[in-house]
């Protein structure tokens, strides 16, 4: 008999990670819940953020590089009048500046950090740089200089702002990093500014209201709940519902076929396509491998 722990069916769970706690802390502590030993998480959160982390179990953590595809959202607190090392609350201060600025004068900069911008990423991040990450090379007090990389940001609105403290509100691409954010907005105010506070609210189609507390997840585990099927990650993407001889085709290795999506109203193939089994379940996940041709990015096992 097959070991579950190994190979368990492909879930997806939604987490509301605590604060001060690591993701690979959130990892460890789901692997203890559902006895899987296989659990990816789709992007990490600081140990002081919390809020959305979701992971995938047994074959799912193999879709959690697709997942940001939705983009995120965040609520973040921003405290101006300093700079940190960490362009957070955990570091150290390196910089010093009397000016606070007004409601009015952070909503005229935020529309320059609106669209697709260049950002470059804090030097304690977990980029590696020559192989080793970069965070370990500057906390030994090498000099580390990260080129910048484009990242997407496709809202930001100002919530509140009292003293030195702003909240705003965040929709962005994955890759984005808001601890920059607050760093390069302090700046573009002729001052400075590091991140307080961050709550994550949403990645992808999974929000806060889909998020338990690891107490209240063990509880649902223990009780038979299994969290959510994969094809809730895709829900609103382009998809193909194959019939049972074309999911056999895919479950075999066999590429989609033109004629699958004749009747699609698709003027070119999607970047992204959910296939699903004639039960509706996700199978696989092609990309586009030409504007009328697709090719098998993964195919999820028929019982994991």
């Amino acid at each position: 008999m097959s070991d579950p722990r190994k190979s368990g069916p492909p879930r997806l769970v939604c987490i509301d990670k605590p604060v001060d706690m690591t993701s690979f802390g959130v990892v460890r502590r789901v692997r203890q819940i559902t006895g899987y030993r296989r659990v990816g998480h789709g992007g990490t959160l600081d140990p002081f953020a919390t809020g959305v982390l979701v992971l995938g179990l047994g074959p799912a953590t193999r879709l959690m590089r697709f997942l940001a595809e939705g983009g995120k959202a965040y609520e973040a607190e921003i405290a101006f009048g300093s700079e940190t090392d960490s362009e957070d609350r955990t570091g150290e201060v390196i910089r010093e500046c009397g000016h606070i600025p007004s409601a009015k004068e952070i909503r005229s900069a935020l529309p320059e950090f609106v669209g697709k911008i260049d950002q470059v990423p804090p030097r304690l991040s977990a980029i590696h740089v020559d192989g080793e990450r970069s965070y370990r090379r500057a906390r030994r007090g090498e000099v580390v200089e990260l080129p910048a990389r484009q990242v997407e940001v496709h809202s930001l609105e100002l919530l509140s702002c009292e003293g030195p403290a702003a909240r705003l509100r965040i929709e962005c691409g994955g890759g984005t990093y808001i601890r920059s954010l607050a760093r390069d907005l302090g700046r573009s105010l002729d001052g400075a500014a590091h991140l307080v506070a961050l709550r994550r609210t949403r990645v992808g189609p999974f929000t806060a209201d889909d998020a338990l507390g690891l107490d209240d997840f063990a509880r649902q585990w223990e009780g038979g709940a299994r969290g959510f099927d994969p094809a809730f990650m895709v829900g609103d993407w382009p998809r193909l519902e194959l019939d049972a001889e074309r999911a056999a085709v895919v479950r075999n290795g066999g590429q989609p076929q033109p004629e699958w999506w004749a009747e699609s109203g698709w003027a070119e193939v999607p970047e992204n396509v959910a296939l699903l089994d004639p039960d509706g379940r996700l199978l696989a996940i092609a990309g586009a491998r030409s504007p009328d041709a697709l090719k098998l990015s993964l195919v999820l096992p028929e019982d994991g």
